[in-house]
């Protein structure tokens, strides 16, 4: 399963510093204007799950998952295509190299054999 690491980036929404789990949240979250169809709202919503998931286990694990413990989120074909497909055509309020940051690891994790 290709993976996927969640990291801290630069960008500040108020005081906090948002992690790609909070961008693939908002890339999935949002639908294009055309919408979407039941199949890929049911992909979309596995992907919010896992992020969903991953950050629980985070937030159970307290300071140790902070301190330099590397975070992955596993995803199927279908969700990391789904995913690529969300961030594509998603309208960034914000202007910081750190999404381009993250739309490039995305593409690495993309090329990654499965």
């Amino acid at each position: 399963m290709p993976k996927l690491e969640l990291i801290e980036t630069g960008v500040l929404m108020g005081t906090r510093k948002l992690h790609y789990a909070d961008l693939i949240k908002t890339a999935v979250s949002s639908a294009p204007s055309s919408g979407l169809n039941i199949q890929q709202i049911r992909v979309r919503v596995a992907v919010l799950d896992k992020v969903e998931a991953v950050e629980a286990e985070i937030k159970a694990q307290g300071k140790k998952a902070k301190n330099g413990t590397k975070v992955y989120l596993d995803l199927t074909h279908d969700e990391l295509t789904a995913l690529k497909a969300s961030v594509d055509v998603t309208k960034w309020t914000i202007v910081h190299r750190d999404i381009l940051k993250f739309v490039d690891t995305l593409d690495d994790v993309m090329k990654t054999p499965v």
